[in-house]
């Protein structure tokens, strides 16, 4: 009789079975969700595909997509080097530490009129070795070649999954209003930008293979 009791107990409102079987249920409507939300972002981004490979931003200030930056740095665990807020330029460690990688991403932001563009660097080829270069060293030589190789896979990964977590944070980020993003900025020139990225460079903010990048790309 106490056993049918209890059992008859569990299936009522508000009893045990009964706040299991809404726990379940509302975890099943939770997990659906964040599934749809996670294929409607896949889809975005690869909408967004040509958006996240130039780091080209509409309708926001460099100030708001270098913010985003640092969070989406944060996001990922990556630990500031050296940072210069005025000019939008800061240098991340990443957790990723190779032999041919010393695992660094420098990034700059650049206003141009209402728009904004992140250029990331950084440079597989940064690491030592112990090992000899020389063409005879044989099985040593070989084995460089394949971490070399993984450094540079590494690196490529890193620089991917930084760019799209960027993506992520602007997408989530409070944007100024463009219209005022507009009245309050001036359109940088080709030159403006340039002479910029020489002062850049000329600061020590950016090395000289960074520069490089980001003049080939300011002229491409």
């Amino acid at each position: 009789m106490h056993e049918l009791c209890f059992h008859i107990g569990m299936g009522k409102p508000g009893g045990f079975w009964d706040r299991a079987n809404r726990k379940l249920e509302a975890s099943i409507e939770e997990n659906s969700m964040e599934l749809a939300r996670r294929k409607t972002e896949k889809n975005k981004m690869k909408e967004s595909k040509k958006e996240i490979a130039e780091g080209v931003y509409f309708d926001i200030s460099g100030s708001d997509l270098y913010d985003a930056t640092l969070q989406a740095a944060g996001v990922l665990k990556y630990s500031i080097v050296s940072s210069d807020k005025a000019g939008y330029i800061v240098t991340f460690q990443t957790p990723k530490v190779e032999t041919f990688w010393d695992g660094k991403l420098s990034c700059f932001v650049l206003q141009v009129g209402p728009n904004a563009r992140v250029t990331v660097s950084g440079s597989p080829n940064k690491g030592s070795t112990t090992r000899a270069f020389s063409p005879g060293a044989g099985k040593g030589r070989v084995i460089d070649m394949f971490s070399e190789d993984a450094s540079t896979g590494s690196f490529i990964t890193e620089l991917k999954k930084f760019k799209n977590e960027i993506w992520r944070q602007v997408e989530n980020y409070p944007k100024s209003d463009a219209s005022a993003v507009h009245s309050s900025t001036t359109t940088n020139s080709l030159p403006d930008q340039l002479i910029q990225l020489k002062q850049l460079f000329e600061s020590g903010a950016l090395t000289e293979e960074e520069f490089e990048k980001a003049k080939a790309r300011l002229l491409g």
